[in-house]
């Protein structure tokens, strides 16, 4: 018995899983199958259940019998907004013998929806680049109050912020925003995105800062 993902989870859309139950018996049995989803906390205690599903089927001989489970973003997402994963799990007892009972479970992380970024520029000491985001609403409904961070240690001296008041069902954000990095060297720059069905989404790029000689620095806020 086992619980198999068919598609990558991913935060935003449905998830859709199936459980297989396998037969080396000569005779029909009669199965009630508990499926339950919770969502769980880093620690890996449970924070919220999500769904639960009760179901009498027959398993016939030598045969296998394959149960769907779909998890809908609706059920799920907002429970996961304090959760970092999801535990499906499948609790199976034959009902002519109460003794036998088959347990499986399956650890679900579901990816963030896509967040890009990536640093334009001639990557030297002084010069003016700028940092491009790109985020693209995954749902069926719009994301309401988005905003965009975009941090880096020796590239800004503050945090950079772009906001959104609401993004439609399948637009795309992109947003740019000049920087000029003043320390040489290996950096990250980092962006952050978040709104009321999406929490903490990040990304990343490195950027190899060239140094530059003889130039007096630009004066920069503190």
């Amino acid at each position: 018995m086992k619980i198999v993902e068919l598609t990558k989870p991913v935060s935003g859309k449905d998830i859709d899983l199936k459980l297989i139950l396998n037969s080396n018996d000569s005779e029909t049995r009669t199965l009630v199958i508990n499926v339950n989803v919770q969502a769980m906390r880093y620690t890996g205690i449970p924070s919220s259940q999500i769904q639960t599903e009760l179901k009498e089927l027959k398993l016939l001989p030598n045969q296998d019998l394959t149960i769907p489970i779909h998890i809908p973003f609706s059920v799920y997402g907002e429970k996961m907004r304090e959760s970092n994963s999801i535990k499906v799990s499948a609790v199976v007892t034959d009902k002519d013998k109460s003794e036998a009972v088959y347990i499986t479970e399956k650890d679900l992380v579901p990816e963030s929806p896509s967040l890009t970024i990536k640093a334009i520029g001639s990557e030297l000491q002084y010069s003016e680049m700028t940092a491009e985001v790109v985020f693209e609403n995954p749902l069926s409904e719009g994301l309401r109050n988005c905003f965009i961070t975009v941090t880096g240690s020796g590239l800004l001296t503050e945090t950079m912020e772009a906001r959104m008041p609401l993004l439609k069902q399948g637009q795309r954000l992109r947003v740019t925003m000049p920087f000029t990095p003043y320390r040489p060297g290996p950096k990250k720059l980092v962006a952050g995105f978040n709104c009321d069905q999406f929490r903490d989404i990040k990304a990343s790029c490195n950027v190899y800062i060239k140094p530059v000689t003889g130039v007096v620095p630009p004066l920069r806020r503190y």
